[in-house]
């Protein structure tokens, strides 16, 4: 029963540095789709269901800041997140070459069986990644392969927060 009240450590489930600086170090060398997501993933740490559902249209740039609004599962509602001006014009130069590849484009990542009508599949972005990081030899400290797990960099962002003094009030309205 005390397990109830002892707040997740999420420490134990984030990335280890060691591990994002390798994936760094690789990064340039992923296709454009493959990339957006990746640094969409690490930025924003939101699911990888909803990089994958990102629609046309989803980016917003103000005159100080720049968001990503995203669908969220389990809010069942429009998120909005900021995002980095680097991160903003990446996107938008992807959007704009999906939406000159096909005017029509309804996901800023459409699947590759079907572009026109459904968004790019989980478990396809997780298997592609994966195939990366065994190429490369991204490896754990112990010297074990990566398994690569969209979820850690959620978790990672959190820990990255709650380490910078965040308010936990204010972490969980980032990782609604």
């Amino acid at each position: 029963d005390d397990a109830k009240h002892v707040p997740y450590d999420y420490k134990e489930t984030a990335l280890d540095d060691y591990i994002i600086f390798q994936m760094f170090n690789h990064i340039g060398k992923l296709p454009d789709n493959l990339l957006c997501m990746y640094l969409i993933n690490v930025c924003c740490g939101i699911r990888v269901s909803e990089i994958c559902a990102l629609k046309i249209g989803c980016l917003r740039k103000e005159k100080d800041y720049c968001m990503l609004r995203y669908y969220s599962i389990k809010m069942r509602k429009d998120c909005y997140i900021l995002i980095p001006d680097s991160l903003y014009e990446k996107l938008k130069k992807w959007e704009k070459e999906r939406l000159e590849a096909d005017p029509k484009c309804i996901y800023m990542f459409p699947s590759i069986q079907n572009p026109k009508t459904i968004p790019y599949q989980q478990r396809q972005y997780r298997k592609e990644m994966q195939q990366y990081i065994d190429e490369w030899g991204i490896c754990e400290q112990d010297g074990t392969l990566y398994h690569f797990r969209t979820h850690a960099y959620r978790h990672t962002l959190a820990k990255d927060l709650v380490d910078a003094d965040v308010p936990i009030f204010i972490i969980s309205q980032i990782l609604v």
